[in-house]
């Protein structure tokens, strides 16, 4: 399952950590592997990042850290109290409307290969960092929030995968830093915790080697089925855990 989930998340730049959580929460409290995922994020980011250094956009990191790092420690005070089955519900929603509209105008498009020009101001990724940062740390997984920001700034495939790295690592490691410092972190699975090291390395690996295969074009339209599937996952695994 992480072996999966990581491959996922090295080759097209998110998802690994929805998608465990998504499968893990069938056999594990969700609260437990929100947290997990969280300390195997600060890996994939780290991987992640240096793979793909040379395509970083440090003002769109900047922008993004800045809204994000207060979101993510709001997020994650919150997880306790905050109803998160229901948020997540209401986060699949939105994702399955966005990546279905999306889906529509990918395949309107007559030339894929001339990007959307879209000029957002530094207020709007601070507040798009902000969001990115308070559902992450309250879900786990807000990387569809990340994927949307840079969907409009143009950053496609090597520079998707670089700079969802950067922005998401910063707030993966406050989020990760108050589960410690809140007690949260689950003793009983610290064995499973360990075994996930080796295999992020492995696909660590393997992923920029199957990411250099996909050209820009299918590579947009994977980002959207991919984000299409998310969002139908999550809310049935929501609505199926009342």
């Amino acid at each position: 399952m992480v072996f999966f989930t990581s491959l996922i998340a090295q080759t097209i730049g998110f998802g690994g950590a929805i998608m465990l959580i998504s499968m893990a929460s069938f056999i594990m409290d969700l609260q437990d592997i929100i947290v997990l995922s969280g300390f195997w994020g600060i890996l994939y980011d780290v991987f992640k990042g240096y793979n793909y250094k040379d395509y970083i956009d440090w003002g769109y990191v900047k922008r993004v850290v800045l809204g994000g790092i207060p979101g993510a420690i709001f997020g994650a005070l919150l997880i306790e109290i905050l109803p998160i089955t229901i948020l997540q519900i209401l986060f699949g929603l939105f994702l399955f409307l966005y990546s279905a509209f999306k889906l529509v105008d990918l395949y309107r498009l007559e030339k894929e290969s001339e990007p959307i020009n879209e000029d957002f101001s530094k207020g709007y990724l601070t507040f798009g960092g902000f969001t990115f940062g308070f559902f992450g740390g309250l879900l786990g997984a807000s990387g569809p929030i990340n994927v949307i920001l840079l969907e409009r700034t143009n950053h496609y495939r090597e520079s998707f995968i670089a700079n969802f790295a950067l922005s998401a690592l910063p707030l993966t490691i406050m989020r990760v830093t108050v589960y410690v410092s809140s007690g949260l972190f689950p003793i009983d699975y610290f064995f499973v915790f360990l075994c996930g090291f080796p295999l992020i390395f492995i696909t660590a690996k393997i992923g920029p080697k199957l990411t250099n295969k996909i050209p820009i074009l299918i590579f947009k339209r994977i980002i959207t089925i991919f984000l299409l599937i998310i969002s139908i996952r999550t809310i049935f695994v929501s609505i199926t855990s009342f």
